[in-house]
Parts: structure tokens; sequence; C-alpha cells
């Protein structure tokens, strides 16, 4: 994933709820994967390996976050185990075939989760960060971000 695509998911993460957060981490997942793909095609195996390891972390944040109060917990556990080895089986015998069936499923669930992002009303997870504003400003087709900080010079710092 290129730097800045990681600064966009950064600032998307610093403004996003609990499920806003989830939604974002299927996002990347995706993103690692379509980037291994790229990979794939060029001969590179250390980016293709480096992307699915990317991958394969943020399918073990989604495990490790799991609430196994509520019964969908379980059923979230079988398929991210399910996308572990298939992604792990991808990068220890360089292949790409599974990548299909591991890019369908976390495309399900990606769908799954923003239509509950889209009912969740909760604030965000990340206190005293600076809103971002988003617009076009000067430049023909480029978004730029604008970080605006109410009376927040320090965010909590003392120096």
């Amino acid at each position: 994933m290129d730097s800045v695509k990681k600064k966009e998911f950064t600032a998307r993460v610093t403004q996003a709820n609990k499920s806003e957060i989830v939604v974002i981490m299927y996002e990347i997942i995706l993103a690692d994967i379509k980037t291994a793909r790229e990979a794939y095609d060029k001969g590179d195996k250390v980016t293709y390996v480096g992307e699915l390891r990317n991958a394969h972390k943020f399918v073990l944040e989604l495990m490790n976050s799991l609430d196994f109060e509520y019964e969908i917990s379980k059923q979230l556990m079988s398929l991210y185990v399910y996308l572990n080895k298939n992604i792990i089986k991808c990068m220890t015998r360089y292949d790409e075939e599974l990548l299909d069936t591991v890019e369908m499923i976390v495309d399900k669930l990606l769908d799954s989760f923003r239509k509950v992002s889209e009912l969740d009303d909760s604030e965000p997870v990340m206190e005293n960060t600076e809103t971002l504003y988003a617009g076009l400003t000067y430049q023909k087709g480029a978004l730029n971000e604008t970080a605006y900080c109410d009376n927040m010079t320090n965010r909590g710092y003392t120096v």
C-alpha cells in the first residue's frame, strides 16, 4: 500500500467510531490484497508476501477484538480463522489462487459492516484529535485535507 493510501486510512481512523474502524480494517485488508496481486503479476515476491503479511496482521487484530458475549463473534471467528489459513497458504506457497476466496469473504463482510456503521451514531473512538475537513482547494481534481484545531494547541500534551 502506498503512503497516500496510508495517510487516507490514518485520517479516517482518527474520526471513526468502533464500527467504522472495523470497516476501515476490512478496506485495508482488501487494499493489501490488491497490492499483493499487483506484486504477484510483476513477479515481486517480497512485496507480495509483505502485503499479505500486513493483511494477515489485520485479520489477527479482528480476531483479537471479538467479544464472545455475542453469538455472532463465534461465527466471525470461524470466518477469520478460515481467512487466516488461506492468507498463510498464499504467502507460503507463493500462490494467489486462494486470494479470490479471501477477497470475496472480506468483501461480503465489508458490505455488512458498512450497513452496521451507517446505523451506528456513537462518538469517535479517538478523543482529542484534530478535526479534518476535506475539499477541493486550488488544485483541479485534487482533494486536499485541512486540519482544524479549536483551542487545542497541545491536545493534552505538555512540553
